[in-house]
């Protein structure tokens, strides 16, 4: 059973209304499980001939043993000097459904000597699909940070660009719920080369998280060092 921290008490301060239910039920589950990183080699650890495994790749998309945050090795990305915004970038399906909210985190650089020029920047993105393993339409995301809509949807993070100091490891983040009628997530590390400048990206310690849809009702929680924190509640008269 796991640990249960909670941000100001088992009660409402202020309401005094206790919440033996959900405790009880946060209490029941492994908070490991609620943890568990989906991503297979998200550490680009394994693979061959430059290739990463697990992941689908297109473009200029290597698996270099230099450059690494954790381990022997990190993922590089560079255009493809194929003309406006080419893309490289490497990918993973993942079972979703709707209602489930998706954090994608990992770290990413740029290196002196090889800095990111112009207007080429990195990101990552999850993508919503009507089908399994990515197949089918495309669903539009929900309104909110990062969401992009039109011919190619999903929620992006933040980029690693040439305005990001080089040399240093830059945590990048993205949340999003899944829309209605989602059956598979589509989770994309990609460089975008808008003319032919030069500079690569690199990443390494990618994670997803997934927490179930409407699991807890109003309450608001977050896995710390093995322990579910609650860290937001609805207020009651």
């Amino acid at each position: 059973q796991s640990r249960i921290l909670l941000r100001d008490s088992i009660c409402y301060l202020k309401k005094r209304a206790c919440l033996p239910t959900v405790l009880l039920g946060l209490a029941l589950l492994d908070a490991s499980t609620l943890h568990a990183n989906p991503l297979a080699n998200p550490g680009f650890e394994s693979g061959a001939q430059g290739r990463v495994s697990d992941w689908v790749w297109f473009g200029n998309a290597y698996r270099e043993p230099v450059n690494a945050r954790n381990g022997a090795h990190a993922l590089k990305l560079f255009g493809n000097w194929s003309g406006p915004w080419n893309t490289s970038f490497v990918l993973q399906n993942l079972p979703a459904s709707p209602g489930q909210h998706w954090t994608v985190s990992g770290h990413a650089k740029h290196v002196a000597g090889d800095t990111l020029q112009g207007g080429n920047y990195s990101l990552l993105k999850v993508s919503w699909f009507d089908g399994p393993d990515g197949t089918g339409n495309m669903i539009q995301p929900l309104p909110g940070t990062g969401a992009l809509f039109g011919d190619y949807p999903g929620v992006e993070s933040p980029p690693v660009d040439s305005g990001s100091a080089p040399d240093l490891w830059h945590r990048l983040s993205l949340s999003a719920i899944a829309p209605q009628g989602t059956v598979s997530a589509q989770v994309l590390v990609i460089f975008v080369q808008p003319a032919d400048q030069a500079g690569a990206a690199w990443f390494d310690d990618l994670e997803a998280e997934v927490v179930p849809a409407g699991q807890y009702g109003q309450f608001t929680y977050r896995v710390v060092e093995g322990a579910i924190e609650i860290t937001d509640y609805p207020e009651t008269e």
